[in-house]
């Protein structure tokens, strides 16, 4: 796997990163992936509580 790296003005440059790296930079994603599921679960579950609330006061 390559990553093309530009400075300003300069044409893209490949710059070979070892298969560690790559594998690295996928398990970062995953990672990541799975906090912003989770995140939005919350933000699901404290939207149900909203409206149950909201339901309970009519």
């Amino acid at each position: 796997m390559t990553i093309r790296l530009r400075a300003l003005g300069d044409r893209p440059k490949k710059v070979p990163v070892s298969s560690q790296a790559t594998k690295d930079m996928e398990a970062e994603g995953k990672i990541d992936k799975a906090k912003r599921s989770a995140h939005n679960a919350a933000g699901d579950v404290k939207d149900a509580a909203r409206d149950a609330a909201d339901a309970l006061k009519k």
